[in-house]
């Protein structure tokens, strides 16, 4: 992955796991993951990401990506899946928190048969299983977007 990539790919995880109010703070933010760069190249990423600014409910400003824009950044949300297990006819999967909603618009932006819907929070989602259909269905459906999904199954 090239040195780029990595560093927007940051910036995205970055944004949508923490309120960062100001450049400066997302700057120090990947300053502590070990990502230093200077305020312009983050002012490109950030048009690059299509970044907004948005009300955090409290009187101020916070960054904020689509779900449609961090999907295609990350490329795939498998790595932020943490793991995947069962309970009736419900999938649940967790995720690093902040993920759960850009990996449950990915699930039902695919339309999968064996899916009803799913319900996301900060870092659980839960898919429901339609009738006729089984958990193997499910797992076999989501590795095409999440090729590890099976090393992340529990029993």
């Amino acid at each position: 992955m090239t040195i780029k990539r990595n560093r927007i790919k940051q910036v995205a995880h970055i944004i949508n796991s923490n309120e960062v109010h100001s450049q400066e703070e997302l700057l120090n933010l990947l300053n502590n993951n070990g990502l230093n760069t200077t305020q312009a190249t983050l002012s490109r990423d950030l048009k690059e990401l299509k970044a907004s600014k948005i009300p955090d409910g409290k009187g101020s400003y916070i960054y904020a990506l689509s779900t449609k824009e961090f999907s295609r950044i990350s490329g795939g949300l498998g790595n932020e899946i943490k793991s995947i297990e069962f309970a009736g006819n419900f999938g649940i999967l967790k995720t690093i928190s902040g993920f759960a909603s850009p990996v449950a618009v990915l699930i039902d932006s695919k339309n999968l048969p064996c899916v009803a819907g799913t319900i996301s929070g900060d870092d659980t989602v839960f898919v429901v299983i339609r009738d006729n259909f089984t958990r193997d269905d499910l797992i076999e459906l989501l590795k095409f977007d999440f090729p590890d999904i099976n090393n992340k199954y529990t029993k």
